[in-house]
């Protein structure tokens, strides 16, 4: 079990927890910093659990993130989903950014138009609606 290599989640998982034993006191900064640079290393299970090894609770969450690990109902998720995840976790961030632009950078360069006579600023958040759509129906149809 100790060789099944991590991800990005996995070493984020021990870097919450190895930021938790700094809060705690429990590791001082160099070595806190030390650790956290193992752990970006670490290509194994056993590799983020040494890291803990002389440390209490919490330890970070290897079982619900490995990529074999069964799901909640019993079955192992199929590759159709796995990819399907990723893809959706792809535009999750360029929605959000779309929505952010659209939200808040129009109103507030309509405000410095009006304020500073800046009416040309009105076209940098539609350069950044018009780029953000593209590339979300970009990675939309690569997911296809």
């Amino acid at each position: 079990m100790g060789d099944i290599r991590v991800g990005d989640r996995e070493r984020e998982s021990a870097q919450a927890a190895l930021a938790e034993h700094l809060a705690a006191g429990r590791l001082d900064l160099d070595e806190f910093a030390q650790r956290v640079d193992r752990c970006l290393a670490a290509r194994t299970r056993r590799e983020l659990l040494a890291l803990f090894d002389d440390l209490p609770q919490p330890l970070p969450d290897l079982a619900a993130m490995t990529a074999g690990a069964i799901v909640s109902n019993g079955t192992k998720p199929s590759p159709t989903s796995v990819v399907e995840g990723v893809a959706s976790a792809t535009t999750a961030p360029l929605a959000g950014a779309l929505g952010l632009t659209i939200v808040l950078g129009i109103p507030i360069t309509a405000v410095l138009g009006l304020a500073y006579g800046a009416w040309w600023t009105l076209w940098i958040p539609v350069v950044i609606v018009v780029l953000l759509a593209i590339a979300q129906g970009m990675v939309s149809h690569r997911r296809r």
